[in-house]
């Protein structure tokens, strides 16, 4: 079996393609792919889902249960807990607020794993990231939708 997908890789030829689906290699392959497809499901609705509302300068927040938060995204962004942001030796915030405007926004968005987002921000800060059950707790209030 090993010599069959050695000799189609070498042609070329990927063996699924190359060889009858009632062959035992397309069967261990298709179970494979299967088993990859139902894992991927599974973890697809434990992540929660982060996207960014230009018109409400919010970022949206949809946990597995398709409960919502929306965090306004200036807020957020004084909430980095990054080296830059923080001392991480002191625990001291190197971050001044004040000089975060309120027109801050995401550029960039990209999950990290499992467990967070990374974001990069529009004023040119790029180390943010922030876990998903740091978004969702209650130490980064929910914006005030009045």
């Amino acid at each position: 079996m090993m010599s069959d997908i050695a000799k189609f890789s070498d042609l070329g030829a990927p063996v699924v393609l190359a060889v009858p689906e009632e062959h035992t290699i397309s069967k261990l392959y298709a179970q494979l792919a299967k088993s990859v497809d139902e894992e991927v499901a599974k973890l697809s609705g434990q992540v929660p889902q982060v996207k960014f509302e230009a018109g409400s300068s919010c970022l949206i927040i949809r946990d597995e249960n398709g409960t919502e938060k929306k965090i306004k995204a200036s807020e957020l962004r004084k909430k980095c807990n990054c080296a830059l942001c923080i001392d991480e030796f002191t625990g001291k915030k190197l971050l001044k607020e004040n000089e975060i405007k309120d027109d801050v926004f995401p550029t960039k968005m990209e999950p990290k794993g499992n467990y967070a987002v990374a974001i990069v921000w529009s004023d040119g800060h790029r180390s943010s990231i922030y876990p998903y059950k740091r978004l969702l707790s209650d130490e980064i209030p929910a914006h005030d939708k009045n």
